[in-house]
């Protein structure tokens, strides 16, 4: 008796040690999130941001801007945008766990007029301008 009450233990302890997150979902899901502007003043040639708060696997800008970026540390990295910029999204971002999105953020660095402009390439105030992680 005592033998079944052992073997029946230990087979517990084994089922609850093998594969699964043990319904805590700490496995991690890869996926993207996207980097959306705000713009409430005039759309800008180029908006330079950083992006922190996690591992970045890789990025991919939208639309038909060009994408200059740089790694700064192991969690961070700078990157620049420059076209006809609008409001909405400017870059995917391929990162290891969609769970962890919260931890993401981007701060807006420098923006600049576009070529167009009376002005052209002149930096502009950041303020009117956001970025979000989504």
């Amino acid at each position: 008796m005592r033998t079944r009450i052992l073997l029946g233990i230990l087979a517990l302890v084994g089922l609850s040690a093998c594969g699964g997150d043990g319904g805590n979902g700490s496995n991690p899901t890869p996926g993207n999130l996207t980097v959306a502007l705000t713009a409430q003043s005039s759309a800008p040639g180029a908006v330079m941001f950083t992006v922190s708060g996690g591992t970045i696997n890789s990025l991919a800008v939208n639309g038909g801007y060009h994408l200059y970026q740089t790694t700064l540390n192991a969690t961070s990295r700078r990157v620049l945008v420059t076209g006809n910029v609008t409001a909405g999204a400017l870059v995917t971002i391929a990162v290891p766990d969609i769970k962890k999105a919260s931890q993401y953020n981007a701060t807006v660095n420098q923006v600049a007029a576009r070529s167009g402009a009376a002005i052209p390439y002149q930096q502009l105030t950041t303020s009117g301008f956001t970025i979000d992680v989504q």
